[in-house]
């Protein structure tokens, strides 16, 4: 009933000498005697004992119904205090918004007591010469050869790897595995017994493989080479496949992938950073060493932090911050940061090495092999560059002079940065403006034309968009990760068949630049800024001639006005280049 019908009806009953309190049953003489709640009438007395008025809403709440907030020491109804508070998720303690923390990972709300702090995995570095020396896995005095060798394989770390294919038909895995023993073992100098009668090689296995099955694929498993050094690891690797091949069993699918694992243990947070920066230097070689499908997919996505994000690493905590996406570390073997080309979960959840997704399933000895020599150098390289960083001078990654030399300026620059500030600038000089055009022009390497570029589309992308996605060339990267002729030339060539075949991948779409690091002085130079991305003016509009713009408004113009493009068309001698041609012009010049 309407509240005001029903009021009109107790007022009635007044009249007629019938209402009694709903509580106390005392008489209601007139209506300022009584209060209406729940359609029932209320005296003032049992209104103030039995009921409270809510802080939000106002209404009366029995006071047995009432919630109480410690947070603003207030009583609420059901309704109002559930709007403004909630529940631990861990001990279900109640509190407002306000006084509760999100938990952005787990998407809960805990109370200060319970709310997960950031976890941070136990980081035990070795020495260097231990990770090249020790004897955890396969070595020569437990598993039957006479010496690690390192003519195809330079580097001495450990390398496991995990090959993924599929089967025709369903296998036995024991079986299968101790097959693959028998015939790794025959390569031995001599022959391992064990208990039981057979013989074996360590560190190899058959295991089951969910992620690579399909109502197309059934059947599917993942052979584990378990770590080796140096040649041996192609020895048993090459017999591996072999077996596979003959045995006609195996094959591989798109659902299938390689992962190489990479004995890390000597690195610290420096070296993970200086890892982590050249990994995104020059990824788009990588996806284009493989097919599209690896870009594109959720197996083995690029590095996803920004280059501004390399910035704030100080430690071993903050690296993890960083590379965990600000707080997301868990022990959990399946955290999403597992599904990255370079995959640095491995290493801090379960000590097994930086593992590297990019690669495709394949049983194609070649192009592991080749794809083992390429990384196994890439890791070796960057623990000697980081090594090189002095500890003393710098607090912050972004503080090294790798990181400084691709995102900040010299201070000439910083000057023509601040005279153009659009809070700093409160007038005008033509002359200036032709000597900043012209020294930004020779910084940026562009192209010497009769008519000034525009500043301030430079000045955007020296501050805004150069160091966003900058990329090695890929000859500088071979000179610089010390890749064997052999190996470029697999490289070369098998980019060139992906081409052919249309599997070019898009990673190069968001690259901004070229850049070629200096060994020597530690530092990285600018080679190639995509000149005609900039847009010139036209002399006439700086000197107001033909009825065109003033100096003044003009100069003003340029300076503020971001939008140049849209508004000077008719004197801009080369427009901005839609990314796409930017792409298929790196490709040309930067890939063979």
């Amino acid at each position: 009933m309407n509240p005001r019908d029903r009021r009109e009806d107790i007022n009635q009953e007044i009249d007629n000498e019938t209402l009694y309190c709903y509580h106390c049953s005392v008489d209601l003489k007139s209506e300022s005697d009584y209060s209406l709640i729940n359609d029932e009438p209320v005296c003032e007395d049992c209104h103030h004992e039995r009921y409270t008025n809510c802080y939000e809403c106002e209404e009366p709440v029995p006071n047995d119904d009432t919630y109480y907030s410690d947070y603003t020491s207030e009583y609420y109804c059901s309704d109002c205090y559930w709007e403004n508070h909630t529940e631990c998720y861990e001990c279900g303690e109640q509190g407002h918004f306000d006084a509760m923390v999100w938990h952005e990972p787990s998407d809960d709300y805990y109370c200060d007591d319970c709310v997960p702090r950031k976890e941070h995995p136990d980081w035990n570095v070795y020495s260097n010469s231990f990770v090249q020396t020790n004897d955890h896995f396969v070595n020569p005095r437990t598993d039957g050869y006479i010496k690690d060798t390192f003519k195809a394989i330079t580097s001495k770390r450990y390398v496991g790897l995990e090959v993924e294919v599929n089967n025709r038909s369903s296998i036995d895995y024991y079986d299968t595995r101790d097959e693959l023993s028998y015939v790794v073992n025959d390569t031995r100098d001599k022959r391992i017994t064990r208990a039981g009668g057979f013989e074996y090689t360590r560190r190899l296995d058959v295991v089951n493989d969910s992620s690579v099955t399909s109502s197309e694929h059934p059947n599917g498993c993942e052979i584990v080479l378990q770590p080796r050094r140096g040649d041996i690891m192609l020895k048993d690797l090459k017999s591996s496949l072999d077996y596979m091949y003959h045995t006609d069993n195996y094959y591989v699918s798109v659902k299938c992938g390689l992962h190489l694992h990479v004995d890390t243990r000597d690195y610290d947070w420096k070296h993970f950073a200086v890892l982590s920066l050249f990994t995104k230097l020059i990824e788009p070689y990588i996806y284009n060493m493989v097919p599209s499908s690896r870009y594109e997919g959720r197996w083995s996505k690029p590095v996803s932090q920004s280059m501004n994000d390399f910035a704030y690493i100080e430690g071993r905590d903050s690296f993890i911050d960083f590379w965990y996406d600000n707080g997301s570390f868990t022990y959990d073997k399946y955290n999403s940061k597992r599904y990255h080309g370079l995959n640095l979960h491995s290493h801090f959840q379960a000590n097994q090495g930086t593992e590297i997704r990019y690669h495709s399933g394949t049983m194609n000895y070649s192009k592991i092999k080749h794809w083992i020599i390429l990384w196994t150098n890439i890791i070796d390289k960057c623990y000697d560059i980081a090594e090189r960083l002095d500890n003393s001078t710098f607090d912050s990654f972004g503080e090294t002079s790798i990181y400084e030399s691709l995102v900040r300026p010299p201070k000439s620059i910083y000057d023509i940065i601040k005279r153009y500030s659009i809070n700093e600038v409160n007038h005008y000089n033509i002359d200036q403006y032709y000597k900043d055009s012209e020294l930004l022009r020779r910084y940026l390497k562009l192209e010497k034309l009769d008519k000034p570029y525009i500043i301030q589309p430079m000045l955007d992308y020296v501050t805004k968009h150069r160091h966003k996605q900058p990329m090695m060339s890929l000859s500088d990267m071979f000179e610089l990760f010390e890749i064997p002729y052999f190996t470029q030339k697999y490289i070369k060539t098998r980019m060139r068949s992906l081409r052919v075949n249309n599997e070019r991948s898009r990673a190069f779409d968001n690259v901004t630049s070229i850049v070629k690091f200096d060994a020597d002085k530690l530092v990285f130079k600018y080679v190639d800024n995509f000149s005609k991305r900039f847009a010139t003016i036209d002399n006439r509009i700086l000197k107001g001639e033909e009825g065109l713009m003033s100096s003044y408004d003009t100069f003003g113009y340029l300076k503020n006005n971001y939008n140049i493009y849209w508004s000077l068309d008719n004197y801009i001698l080369n427009s901005q280049v839609p990314i796409e041609s930017v792409s298929l012009r790196l490709q040309r010049l930067y890939m063979p």
